[in-house]
């Protein structure tokens, strides 16, 4: 199988977009990772909300599940970066603002064991008004709007 034809079974129809889509989140991942490591995440998440959003989606924007994978698939190609949900997250978000799709990065916590004080936490990424990804049992406690123009 020729490599386009690789790529058009991973993203769809919306290959050359999804590149794109895919190659902002693979250079966005090692550097969303550094900033939450080194300056936490009320500073990494107004770092983001200083990226240029236009005001109209751009061509390559992609959305819903292609994007998660894409931003999935951006990490994997990373060695040493954990990728994990908050991380993901970030960088889907971000992407999303340079795309100038409007977008909210959204976290949740859930009781994990009833018997113990332990919660689980989650941070996932909804696009206009979808917020069908809340029907799994967490509670939201950040729902960060991206209303700001460019």
């Amino acid at each position: 199988m020729e490599w386009l034809e690789k790529l058009e079974t991973f993203t769809g129809p919306e290959g050359s977009h999804a590149l794109r889509f895919g190659a902002m989140a693979w250079a966005l991942a090692p550097v969303v990772e550094l900033s939450l490591r080194s300056s936490g995440l009320k500073r990494t998440m107004d770092r983001i909300e200083r990226l240029p959003m236009p005001s109209a989606p751009r061509a390559w924007a992609v959305e819903g599940a292609l994007a998660e994978r894409l931003v999935a698939w951006a990490f994997r190609l990373h060695v040493g970066l954990r990728g994990l949900c908050l991380e993901r997250s970030l960088v889907e978000w971000a992407v999303h603002r340079l795309a100038g799709t409007r977008a909210r990065l959204v976290i949740g916590v859930r009781k994990e064991e009833a018997a113990t004080a332990k919660v689980a936490a989650h941070a996932w990424v909804e696009i206009g008004d979808d917020t069908r990804s809340r029907d799994d049992g967490y509670t939201t406690i950040f729902d960060g709007s991206d209303d700001r123009q460019a």
